[in-house]
């Protein structure tokens, strides 16, 4: 082991060397009591889902003194540790949250919901993401969005869950998710990430239980879009797909007051922003 990265609830995390692969990787270990068949199953499913936004592994070692899950070591930031400098400039929140979405846009199409998405698993490789008082926001400059934004890998593969499976309460985060006979569904992962956006762009402040209150000044269709995902009424949300197609535009910049949105789901999407607005 060559370092200590961080460490949950239910496993650590350490910088690694890979002889056969002459590389870093991030070695997970569970801690004690966990069962080891866990890093197991965790690797067969992350062979099985592959995406650009989740984090690769390189395979489980279930045997020795040391069992360990290799996964691909991000050298950047986590979300939660950018926060702690303020609120993140819009388009910054909009490219993040624009990959994430695919990513559970992807799992969905698979079947599988990720319902861990927080701050703290989203990691940021670089550049350094930009913070508002940086891009000038609320005063919106004309040169923002030219900059070139960081891209994220999500981590905790041990909180995809199929579709349809009984799930945990998640400590009544996400509003249908309240009893131990809940279901995992793709509209839990999108609340999480609304909830994720909205902690970004208010500078780390819980979601409070009334429903958003956006900081003053927050990008209207940015702030839309965001309120429709944490509907309390998931049938409610949009997709997760429905999500990355209204963030594409805004992570460009916030030069229009409208975002165009794609003609085959155009008319719900801007019914969603309209319904926003009323609200």
């Amino acid at each position: 082991m060559l370092g200590f990265i961080g460490a949950g609830r239910k496993s650590e995390t350490y910088l690694a060397w890979d002889g056969r692969r002459r590389s870093t990787v991030a070695a997970k270990l569970l801690r004690p009591g966990r069962p080891v068949s866990k890093l197991g199953r965790e690797a067969e499913l992350l062979e099985r889902l592959t995406h650009p936004v989740l984090v690769r592994s390189f395979g489980a070692t279930l045997e020795g003194s040391t069992p360990h899950l290799a996964l691909e070591h991000v050298a950047g930031p986590s979300v939660r540790a950018v926060m702690r400098r303020g609120p993140m400039a819009p388009e910054t929140v909009a490219a993040v949250g624009l990959q994430v979405a695919t990513a559970l846009h992807y799992l969905a199409t698979e079947g599988f919901v990720h319902l861990d998405v927080k701050p703290q698993n989203i990691l940021l490789t670089s550049p350094l993401p930009q913070h508002a008082a940086e891009s000038g926001w609320p005063e919106r400059r004309e040169e923002r969005g030219d900059g070139e934004l960081p891209t994220v890998r999500l981590i905790d593969a041990a909180a995809i869950k199929p579709v349809g499976s009984v799930v945990k309460a998640l400590g009544g985060a996400v509003p249908e998710l309240g009893t131990r006979e809940s279901r995992a569904a793709p509209a839990a992962g999108v609340w999480l990430l609304g909830a994720t956006m909205w902690r970004m762009l208010g500078g780390g402040r819980a979601l409070p239980g009334g429903g958003p209150a956006l900081p003053d000044g927050a990008p209207a269709p940015l702030v839309d879009l965001i309120r429709a995902c944490v509907d309390e009424e998931p049938s409610a949300r949009p997709s997760a797909g429905e999500v990355a197609d209204a963030l594409a535009p805004l992570a460009a910049g916030f030069r229009s007051p409208e975002p165009p949105a794609p003609a085959t789901r155009g008319a719900r999407l801007r019914g969603w922003l309209v319904e926003g607005r009323r609200t």
